[in-house]
C-alpha cells in the first residue's frame, strides 16, 4: 500500500467525501456534490513507474469515481505500457444512461482501441470493462 492516489500530474488534490459517512469512495470530481473533502497527494503513473524502477504495468484496475478519463488520457499521452486494463466508468450521480455519458465512454474506448487495446470483457448491465493490449493478444510482452 502506498499513501497516494493516481492522477495526471504530481500534486495534492481535494477528494470529496460521500454524503453517507458509511461509504468509503471519495471523489475528485465530486460525484455526490458534497462540501466536505480531504487533501490527498496524487501522482502520475509515469512518476510511479520511475520511482519503483518499472517499465510497464501488467494489470491496472481503475475505479476512480469519475477521474478515469484524465488518468487514461495521461496514460495514453505518456505512451505507458499497460497489458490489461480493468475500468469502471463513473459519471455524475444523475442518469447513468444519459446519451452524453454513454458517448463519453465510447469516445474513451475508441481512444484506447486506437492505442492498441481490445475490449475482452464487459459486465452485463454495468460500466465495467476489461481491455487487453494487442501485445498480450499476440504474446509480445514487454
Amino acid at each position: 500500500f502506498h499513501a497516494f492516489g493516481i492522477w495526471d500530474s504530481d500534486t495534492e488534490l481535494e477528494f470529496f467525501k460521500p454524503e453517507n459517512d458509511a461509504y468509503v469512495s471519495h471523489s475528485l470530481v465530486n460525484l455526490q456534490k458534497t462540501d466536505r473533502f480531504i487533501k490527498v497527494p496524487v501522482r502520475n503513473l509515469r512518476t510511479v513507474l520511475q520511482e519503483f524502477g518499472h517499465n510497464h504495468i501488467d494489470l491496472l484496475k481503475i475505479d476512480t469515481e469519475g477521474a478515469e478519463y484524465r488518468i487514461l488520457d495521461s496514460m495514453l499521452s505518456d505512451k505507458l505500457i499497460v497489458n490489461v486494463l480493468c475500468i469502471e466508468f463513473d459519471e455524475t450521480a444523475s442518469n447513468h444512461l444519459d446519451r452524453k455519458y454513454l458517448e463519453r465512454i465510447q469516445d474513451c474506448l475508441l481512444k484506447l482501441q486506437n492505442a492498441g487495446y481490445k475490449v475482452i470483457a464487459k459486465e452485463p448491465d454495468s460500466r465495467n470493462y476489461t481491455l487487453m493490449h494487442r501485445r498480450c493478444l499476440e504474446k509480445q510482452y514487454p
